[in-house]
């Protein structure tokens, strides 16, 4: 009631029309205003790449079901480890989160 919907989930549930009102109310602004609308094609940009990549490295995870869902969830935690781009940016921040907590901040 007090809080919309999260355009990014709407998104991802393919619930395109509301994402863009939400933009758009969120913005206070019309829904074909151009800050609205590049907004809205980044969140669906942003989709689609996820989407392929998903795809490209996991294929037999992609028929929707339950289980396949929760298993891609797993290797995409499992990459923060594996991958080592991904895990520098891992370290990158749990160390920083640390040293944050010692210094009082």
């Amino acid at each position: 009631m007090f809080l919309p919907q999260s355009p990014r989930w709407l998104m991802d549930q393919g619930r395109d029309e509301e994402c863009l009102a939400v933009l758009a109310n969120l913005r206070r602004q019309p829904a074909d205003s151009p800050l609205v609308q590049i907004e809205y094609l980044e969140i669906k940009s942003q989709k689609v790449f996820e989407q392929r990549v998903s795809e490209h490295d996991h294929p037999n995870l992609q028929d929707g079901t339950a289980k396949s869902n929760f298993m891609l969830g797993v290797a995409q935690y499992k990459s923060l480890i594996t991958n080592r781009a991904n895990f520098k940016r891992t370290m990158v921040a749990v160390l920083t989160m640390t040293f944050q907590q010692w210094t009082g901040e």
